[in-house]
């Protein structure tokens, strides 16, 4: 019989399985690994995607230390975020009845702001993106904010100089100051011609499956929205890159963009179909992006573009054998995190299945698993250590990684999954201690690290009675000294 050693908490063991659609039953939930001296410490926020909220005690967005500690809920979802002095902002309610939110560290709500359509972000100024930075200035206020930047939908709308004078649902950013007044407005419909969609694209929007004239279609679906922020292309002489500027992702359509707050027009954009330009095809084509933001400044890689490029399905276009109607037409079954500098279009950076096994072909540990893929959800945040915090978001899956692609620290969540075996995960974002002065910040003996072990030594063994399994580790080399030996078979001719 093996030997069995120390019984050990399931959240602390081994790294979870990744793809979204591809996960086992049971696996470690927690933190997995943590590594203290390669790691950025601070507080992790997890926002917890809109289709996870129930009317049980795991509703909503939570706050965990560095060994995955729950150390405050609040019941809001989609990008959640927390500012100085412990106050958190994020959604709450369904379409039709949707507010934002800021609540205090005890609850209390000192700012509300009812939107019918308001679509997965936002942001405060003076900070661009809404997360740390350290450069000074940049950190939101928490209370009389002059100005907060809203991503909405207006609805449905008829189009007559598009194919087919199809009904589609149109997209809206806008501005409001602390009294709820609207200081800005901009509507996608005004611009979608800026897109470049091909005619093939928009007569595949008139054949679309989901199609529904009395519903209008969802047919751009953007997922995030920031300033650009203080950056050295503006400060180089590039207007397009003025730091009022917005930058925005759309889902469905595989683009990035820029407006220009004062034109309206839309002045530099990625996508939507990488074969239109040769410095594009050498990033090769984003597939559903989330999370789209420039690097702020006082981080390193300050000015380049990080984005979440999700893959799984997307984009408009000629028929395919996969996509017969011409929708969806790209298909690419995992994951990147790309770092582009926006002027030249060079990928200085990525994270993804291929570059995460670099190594194992350097000849090193490999510290990362084999596959990275959610097909929806997901951010990514730099860090000053130069890390990158990254949400797997349709895995439930965070996770921080140098630049080098080193897997530093792991958290899988655990809350949704308890519910109904879905544990999704909008963004998460990493928080100094100083932001939180509620809190007593971990001294350093504080933070433990989370070794986990290697998969051949992971068990769980039948509890009595019907009762729960135990995970449990057993010796290694005892397993291997007890293993039947294969069958000596004679060598071939």
């Amino acid at each position: 019989m093996k030997k069995l050693c120390t019984v050990i908490m399931v959240m602390s063991l081994c790294v979870a399985a990744s793809p979204a659609m591809a996960q086992p039953e049971i696996h470690p939930t927690g933190v997995t690994i943590y590594k203290p001296e390669k790691a950025w410490p601070g507080y992790t926020l997890l926002g917890v995607a809109p289709f996870n909220q129930s009317k049980t005690e795991y509703d909503g967005s939570y706050l965990i230390n560095m060994n995955g500690d729950v150390l405050k809920k609040w019941p809001l979802y989609d990008s959640v975020k927390i500012y100085p002095g412990g106050y958190v902002s994020g959604q709450r309610g369904v379409h039709n009845s949707t507010k934002m939110l800021e609540l205090d560290w005890d609850g209390n709500v000192v700012w509300s702001y009812l939107d019918h359509r308001m679509n997965h972000d936002a942001q405060r100024w003076p900070n661009p993106v809404g997360y740390y930075t350290p450069e000074k200035g940049m950190a939101p206020p928490a209370l009389n904010a002059p100005r907060t930047l809203i991503n909405s939908g207006e609805g449905l709308l008829q189009k007559h100089d598009m194919p087919n004078n199809l009904v589609l649902r149109d997209c809206q950013f806008f501005e409001v100051d602390w009294s709820g007044k609207v200081l800005w407005q901009w509507k996608l419909s005004d611009h979608w011609k800026e897109l470049n969609l091909s005619e093939q694209a928009l007569k595949a929007l008139a054949v679309n499956k989901k199609y529904d004239p009395k519903k209008g279609l969802d047919w751009a679906h953007i997922n995030s929205l920031s300033y650009i922020g203080p950056n050295p292309w503006y400060d180089a002489g590039d207007e397009r890159f003025n730091p009022e500027n917005l930058l925005f992702s759309i889902r469905n359509i595989n683009f990035v963009g820029i407006v220009d707050k004062k034109s309206g027009k839309i002045v530099w954009r990625l996508g939507p179909d990488a074969r239109e330009q040769k410095s594009w095809m050498k990033i090769g084509q984003l597939i559903g992006p989330h999370g789209a933001h420039i690097i702020p400044k006082g981080l390193p890689g300050a000015g380049n573009l990080l984005v979440f490029d999700n893959g799984g399905y997307g984009g408009l276009g000629n028929s395919t054998g996969t996509s017969p109607d011409g929708n969806n037409i790209e298909r690419r079954h995992y994951s990147r995190v790309l770092e582009i500098n926006p002027v030249t279009f060079q990928t200085v950076w990525e994270y993804s299945t291929y570059t995460a096994l670099q190594p194992t072909l350097k000849g090193n540990t490999r510290q990362v698993s084999k596959v990275f893929f959610s097909l929806f959800t997901s951010n990514a945040q730099r860090l000053p250590n130069g890390n990158t915090l990254i949400c797997e978001g349709g895995t439930g899956r965070i996770f921080e990684v140098t630049a080098d692609n080193e897997l530093v620290w792991e958290f899988v969540d655990y809350y949704s999954r308890d519910i109904d075996n879905f544990n999704t995960v909008f963004r998460a974002y990493r928080i100094p201690y100083e932001w939180i002065p509620q809190l007593t910040p971990p001294k350093k003996e504080d933070h433990k690290a989370v070794i986990p072990p290697r998969m051949i030594q992971f068990r769980l063994i039948p509890g009595e009675n019907g009762s729960v399994a135990k995970p449990v580790v057993i010796d290694e080399q005892q397993f291997l000294k007890d293993d039947p030996a294969l069958p000596v078979l004679p060598k071939l001719d």
